[in-house]
């Protein structure tokens, strides 16, 4: 049934953001009713998980039992009532409607199962009506009530009003190309290591940036946009960096002495990948704290690092290493341009 009813995937906006958010921009006023019904939602849920945490912990139970019955019920109302409001607030902050309608479509489908029981139970089985038999479908009414708020031509045009926050934060223009690189795009492993484009942005939301031009290996063309960190110390993370770190690695057969066999195109691919590769590892290495021999597990933020990635992946003597090979290709690169042009 979860899966059914897709619910909000990934983290934030936090609370605090969507506060900041209101302070700069202030949401249509169907938005803000619709946001207001969508919140009833996860309250209600969360005072009926209270109110069966309160039950349980009175009755006359074992205390295995309390502690199971608790966590079984209460757990899975407070975790539904967590995801509602994580739906809500995106629908206040970045205007993904589709993301608030989650208990929606949840109770849709519990109220699809409860309707043939029913009809079932007092048709078949001859059973008497009660009238607590409507809950769920009075339920259901509420949780779809704002959607005709949310169809109105103010509520429509507030997505791509808010469109930039939809983006990572970069705390400059280059951490701003840098992400772009992060982006989904045809290539697989994203767009090409390049020097795109970066436009300042500036939007109702906040200052931000665009990076855009045409992908030196497929043609398709790259439109990021990135905003600026509504907190400084927002940004490009550890996970980020590492997973760049990856994605412009050397290929196989890339030496310095294979580089004067290399085409034009393929030539200037090598050198902007290398070029990116030894900005990656600096920042890498600036995350390193002095005295320290890794980049400490709090700072590998932003894109997960895979599980089963080894320690030394974030060592000093990995990343200068890494860094001393991407900056030989460079040199490499930049001498057989210098030939070729000259």
């Amino acid at each position: 049934m979860l899966a059914a009813a897709r619910p909000p995937e990934g983290t934030g906006p936090t609370t605090a953001a969507v506060l900041r958010g209101l302070a700069r921009v202030r949401p249509p006023l169907p938005v803000l009713l619709a946001t207001v019904l969508l919140a009833l939602v996860p309250l209600a849920l969360l005072v009926v998980a209270v109110r069966y945490a309160v039950g349980i912990a009175g009755n006359d139970w074992p205390l295995a039992g309390k502690l199971v019955g608790g966590v079984l019920l209460c757990g899975v109302l407070f975790l539904l009532s967590a995801l509602s409001y994580r739906g809500t607030k995106r629908v206040l902050h970045l205007g993904s409607y589709s993301e608030g309608f989650f208990p929606a479509r949840l109770l849709t489908v519990a109220c699809v199962v409860t309707g043939l029981f029913l009809a079932k139970y007092v048709l078949l089985d001859g059973e008497p009506t009660d009238p607590t038999m409507v809950v769920p479908f009075v339920a259901l009414a509420v949780a779809w009530a704002p959607w005709p708020l949310l169809l109105l031509p103010s509520a429509q045009a507030w997505p791509r009003r808010v469109a930039l926050r939809w983006s990572r934060p970069a705390r400059d223009a280059d951490e701003a190309l840098l992400l772009a690189l992060l982006a989904p795009h045809p290539c697989p492993g994203g767009p090409a290591p390049w020097p795109y484009a970066v436009d300042p942005l500036v939007t109702g939301t906040g200052p931000g940036w665009r990076v855009h031009g045409p992908c030196p290996r497929c043609g398709q063309p790259v439109d990021v946009p990135v905003r600026a960190p509504e907190v400084p110390a927002d940004g490009l993370g550890g996970g980020d960096l590492h997973a760049l770190r990856t994605r412009t690695a050397p290929a196989a057969g890339d030496a310095p002495d294979a580089v004067p066999r290399l085409d034009d195109g393929s030539l200037a691919l090598l050198r902007a990948r290398a070029a990116t590769g030894v900005t990656v590892h600096d920042r890498l290495l600036a995350l390193v704290p002095d005295g320290a021999d890794t980049v400490p597990a709090r700072r590998r933020t932003g894109t997960p690092v895979p599980l089963l990635t080894p320690e030394a992946e974030f060592s000093r003597s990995t990343l200068q290493r890494g860094r001393e090979l991407q900056a030989a290709l460079l040199s490499a690169a930049d001498a057989e341009l210098a030939r070729r042009r000259g």
